[in-house]
């Protein structure tokens, strides 16, 4: 019987690979699922081996349709297209879903699609060792494409299908290796994901503490009399910034915050809040349907 896996991941580079032996694909922002059909029998689950063949109906059943009498592993995404872009919060309402009813009623709602990229075992081969070209020409002559399953497609300029991306508001980019072998449970560098990310400076408006050290800070942006809360970030601090952080919420923490809209519940952490004296720069994805940051990391203070 098959197993599950972790699938393989990119890694974050800053620039895009250049040379022939690359082939570049749209980095879809969605759900990672692998779909396994063994046996007349369709799984679908997420990067941690979290079933989601009831959440998906849609897809198990077009998989499985098309794939009743065979033995095979694809690899992809699932995303939901929204003002003609993939939309990640649209899809995460998907994906959480557990009520049967609601995920029947939501099929038309949030419709979903299942980018494929990939292709990992064919009638009782693995194809690990296979080079991605090799795998991609394959992945051709097997599917057929519908508006719920579709291949990835791939280009040779990156430069160019990257700019189209930012132009159109997409994530990014994942540029392949064409030789390279696929291996699971990891992160190989024969894939690597560029991104657009934006910038703000953000006022640090106090910390959350975890062991008696900072462990996130807490952000706001100013308005006209107050302050709106934008989320936390605790991706790019280093230990040094953590130290004198803590120093500095125990010197000036004061026991009202300024005026502040839109702060969340605190579940069990302990807050200090100081004087917004003190600003960062924040590197982000894009901002949250609740106006958030998504995806923040910390890329250097100011005052």
């Amino acid at each position: 019987m098959l197993q599950p896996f972790r699938p393989m991941e990119p890694v974050l580079a800053e620039a895009i690979p250049t040379g022939k032996n690359f082939l570049h694909q749209i980095k879809w922002d969605g759900v990672r699922i692998v779909a396994m059909v063994e046996s007349g029998e369709v799984r679908l689950y997420t990067r941690h081996q979290k079933p989601r063949e009831s959440i998906y109906p849609e897809i198990t059943k077009n998989i499985s349709n098309k794939f009743a009498e065979q033995t095979i592993v694809l690899d992809g995404e699932m995303i939901s297209f929204h003002e003609r872009k993939p939309d990640f919060f649209q899809v995460v309402k998907r994906d959480r879903m557990r009520d049967s009813q609601k995920i029947i009623s939501a099929q038309n709602r949030i419709p979903v699609t299942y980018m494929v990229f990939d292709i990992l075992h064919w009638q009782g081969q693995w194809l690990w060792d296979k080079p991605l070209s090799k795998r991609l020409e394959l992945l051709e002559q097997v599917i057929i494409t519908d508006e719920q399953i579709q291949i990835t497609p791939s280009a040779e300029d990156g430069q160019m299908l990257f700019d189209w991306t930012n132009e159109h508001g997409w994530e990014g980019i994942v540029a392949k290796e064409k030789n390279g072998i696929y291996t699971p449970n990891e992160k190989n560098v024969t894939w690597k994901k560029v991104k657009h990310f934006h910038e703000i400076d953000a006022t640090i408006l106090g910390v959350t503490l975890k062991g008696g050290k900072v462990y996130s800070l807490l952000l706001g942006k100013q308005e006209e009399n107050d302050f709106s809360y934008i989320g936390r970030v605790s991706s790019g601090l280093s230990q040094s910034e953590i130290q004198l952080l803590t120093k500095y919420s125990k010197e000036l923490a004061v026991s009202h915050p300024k005026r502040i809209t839109g702060l969340p519940k605190f579940r069990e952490e302990e807050i200090r809040w100081f004087p917004p004296t003190m600003k960062a720069t924040i590197r982000f994805m894009e901002w949250s349907p609740d106006g958030h940051l998504r995806s923040p990391s910390i890329i250097r203070f100011g005052i």
